[in-house]
C-alpha cells in the first residue's frame, strides 16, 4: 500500500473528486468522531472580567485506509 494515501482525509459525503472513493483509490477509508471542548457563550463584565461556558462539539473526520 502506498503511504500517499495513508490518513489522506477526504469528504464522506461527496461523490466528487474530494469524496472517499476517488481520493482513497478506492482502498476504504475510517470515519471518526472525537468530541472536543471548546470555550462558547462568553460575556463581558464590567472591567476585565469575562466568563465562558463551555460547549461539546463532536468533530467527524475521514481517513483513507
Amino acid at each position: 500500500m502506498s503511504a500517499l494515501y495513508v490518513d489522506r482525509q477526504c469528504n464522506g459525503s461527496s461523490a466528487g473528486y474530494e469524496g472517499c472513493e476517488y481520493l482513497c483509490c478506492g482502498r476504504g477509508h475510517v470515519t471518526r468522531a472525537e468530541e472536543i471542548l471548546e470555550r462558547c457563550e462568553c460575556k463581558y463584565f464590567s472591567c476585565c472580567y469575562v466568563k465562558c461556558k463551555t460547549c461539546r462539539n463532536v468533530i467527524i473526520t475521514h481517513e483513507c485506509n
